[in-house]
Formats: structure tokens, C-alpha cells, sequence
């Protein structure tokens, strides 16, 4: 190696470890800018390409950053940070078959990583591969009984399969590591309140809010719980809170016609539904209980009309009758019961991740963030 390439090579690692420490700080533009130099000099450099890729993942730039990854992989085939980090980009972009297949690369190299069976868990969740996927979280969690994360979604998916006992369990033990972790006192209130114990719930919901007072999520399911219990002004009051902070949140908009709709104000309920439906037109339970508000109100206010023909091709329910509910794509998905034989659709929870963390990248860099 010449002289000149030598020192080229050295400014290079210079200049990475520069833009890592940027990197680290969250000042991602400034570490950006260092990595696409690095890469002016040397389009093919593996640092600057991974590192450029996780950063554009950060920056919401999933599909630029799958293909600074790829071309990283390119440059070093079978680098296990680089594959890693391929996998979860993947994930993120809904191509969960191949992130697994991406992670199962990275288990035959290097068999005993929790992260990255985590990642895999993740993955298989996404593809609703249940079973599998509690297998993955079983492997992380046997090869690192504290990883927080694992543990959280490994509650979670125990929870989508309606295992809220087994799912509690869970959530105690990341709660026993990191008292403070919002999500997971969330999703232990929505178990207790799928399993009854309301008081349990409310005060779970209620600890969450004393972290995070504006958490949108947590009101909303506050809101619910409430609603359940006919504290109905309390829960009205919840999920304005939630829309403060939140406004097209249409899963408070319909629970706060719910609300709404106890304490007979029927038009306020109205409006509420219409504006679920203005944001998601195609939500047969928001248009089943507009409907029962008509019923209430006697007629149809002239703004309304408008979210009933945008939602026309569902047919509103009779006043005796209930809804399969709707299922959704989503892992975890939104929680919505059958109704009492009135026909009324009851109130939909939260059942948000929020931050989960994934993946990580060379040098032990900030990493990924699912959310």
C-alpha cells in the first residue's frame, strides 16, 4: 500500500470516528455530512456506508437506507452489524419475510445472540407467525434473562393471543427492571382490565400518567376503563385529554363519542364519530354507533352527511344487532369488543409499542429504534 493510501485510509477512520461521536450525540445532519464525504473519497468505504444507512433509517429514509446497507454488505458480504441492521430495516418496511431471512444469516455466523433472536421474534410477529415468535423471544430471553425488550413483547404477543395471565407476568418483570417504562405499564393495564380487575387497570393507567401526563395512548385507554365502569364524565374528560394533545387520533374521537352517547348528548356524540369516520371511512364501528346517535337525536344534521356517504359502502347496523369486529394488520392489534344486544359497539384501546429498540449498528453505535 502506497504512502497516499495509507494517509487516505487513516483520515478516513478519523473522520468515521468523528462523525460516530456526532453519531452518538443525536447530531445526526453534522454525522451525515462526514459519512457522504467519506464516501465522496471512497464509495465503496463499509463504516461510512453502514453507519450512513442507520443514520438515514433514523431519519425516517428506511428505503435510502436499506440501500446504503446492501451496498455495505456488498463491500464486506457477511458482516453480522451490517446484516443485522439489513434485517431490521427490512422489518420496518414490512418486508418481514426477508428480515427474518436476513436474521436467520445472522444466526448461522453467530448462534447465541439475544438481539438479534429478538429482532427475529420481532419479525415472525410482524408476519403473525405467533408461535415462532414467542420461540425467538424464548431464546433471547434464555440467553439474556433482563432484555427489557423481549420481555415487553413477549407480554405483548402472549396478550394478542389472548394469554393476558401469562402476559401480566411479563410486564411485572419489565416493570420490576425499569419501574418507569410507560408502554409497559399501558399494556399491563390493558391485561387487568381484559381480565377484570379494573381497579388494578385504572391505577396502572394512572402510574403511566404520572410519567407522562400528555401520553395520548394511555388517556385513551384510561377513557375506556372509565366508560366500562359508567364513570362517564371522568372518561369524557380522558379523551379530550387525549385529542389535546392528539387531534386526529380517531380511536379517542369514537370513545369519546362513546362518552358522549351515555350521557345522551347525542349530537356531540354524532359529530365525534363523523370525525372518526372523516379520518378513517371505512370504520364500521364508528358509523354503527353514529347510527344509534340518529337514533337518540331523531334526525341527521346536514354536516354529517358527508362522513355517512364517504363510509356508505358499510351498512350501519340495526339497533339489535352486533359487528364482528374489525381485525387489524397491526401485531398488536386495537381491541374492540362485541356489543350488549342494544347493538352498541363499545370502546377501542391502545395498544401502542412506542420505542421499542432493534438491531445494532458497528462500534457500537446508537442503533435502531422500532416504533
Amino acid at each position: 500500500m502506497t504512502k497516499h493510501a495509507t494517509a487516505q485510509r487513516s483520515r478516513a477512520a478519523d473522520s468515521i470516528q468523528q462523525a460516530l461521536t456526532l453519531h452518538q450525540q443525536g447530531r445526526l445532519d453534522d454525522a451525515g455530512q462526514i459519512y457522504d464525504a467519506v464516501l465522496g473519497a471512497e464509495p465503496d468505504h463499509f463504516d461510512a456506508l453502514h453507519l450512513s444507512g442507520v443514520l438515514r433509517h433514523q431519519q425516517g429514509q428506511s428505503v435510502e437506507a436499506l440501500r446504503l446497507v446492501a451496498a455495505a454488505l456488498r463491500a464486506k458480504p457477511g458482516a453480522i452489524e451490517a446484516l443485522t441492521n439489513y434485517g431490521v430495516i427490512l422489518d420496518a418496511l414490512k418486508r418481514h419475510e426477508e428480515a427474518v431471512s436476513s436474521f436467520d444469516k445472522v444466526l448461522a455466523l453467530r448462534s447465541n445472540d439475544a438481539g438479534t433472536h429478538y429482532n427475529r421474534g420481532n419479525a415472525l410477529k410482524n408476519l403473525s407467525r405467533y408461535a415462532a415468535a414467542l420461540a425467538s423471544y424464548d431464546r433471547a430471553l434464555a440467553l439474556a434473562s433482563g432484555h427489557v425488550d423481549a420481555l415487553y413483547n413477549r407480554g405483548n404477543t402472549l396478550a394478542t393471543l389472548g394469554r393476558q395471565q401469562e402476559a401480566l407476568a411479563d410486564y411485572d418483570k419489565v416493570l420490576a427492571l425499569r419501574p418507569r417504562h410507560v408502554s409497559a405499564l399501558n399494556r399491563r393495564g390493558n391485561a387487568l382490565a381484559a381480565l377484570e380487575r379494573s381497579a388494578e387497570a385504572l391505577a396502572d393507567y394512572d402510574g403511566a400518567l404520572a410519567i407522562e401526563p400528555d401520553n395520548a395512548e394511555v388517556l385513551n385507554n384510561r377513557g375506556v376503563l372509565l366508560t366500562e365502569l359508567d364513570r362517564f364524565e371522568e372518561a369524557l374528560e380522558s379523551c379530550d385529554r387525549a385529542l389535546a394533545g392528539k387531534p386526529d387520533y380517531a380511536d379517542a374521537l369514537y370513545n369519546r363519542g362513546n362518552a358522549l352517547r351515555a350521557l345522551k348528548r347525542f349530537e356531540d356524540a354524532g359529530e365525534s364519530y363523523a370525525a372518526a369516520l372523516a379520518l378513517e371511512p371505512r370504520r364500521p364501528d364508528a358509523l354503527n354507533n353514529m347510527g344509534l346517535a340518529l337514533v337518540g337525536l331523531g334526525n341527521t344534521p346536514k354536516r354529517w352527511r358527508v362522513s355517512m356517504r364517504r363510509s356508505r359502502s358499510i351498512r350501519i347496523i340495526s339497533a339489535r344487532s352486533t359487528i364482528v369486529p374489525m381485525r387489524s394488520t397491526n401485531w398488536a392489534p386495537s381491541k374492540r369488543r362485541l356489543g350488549p344486544a342494544t347493538g352498541f359497539l363499545p370502546a377501542t384501546r391502545s395498544t401502542s409499542t412506542r420505542s421499542i429498540s432493534a438491531g445494532s449498528c458497528s462500534r457500537s453505535c446508537a442503533g435502531l429504534t422500532r416504533h
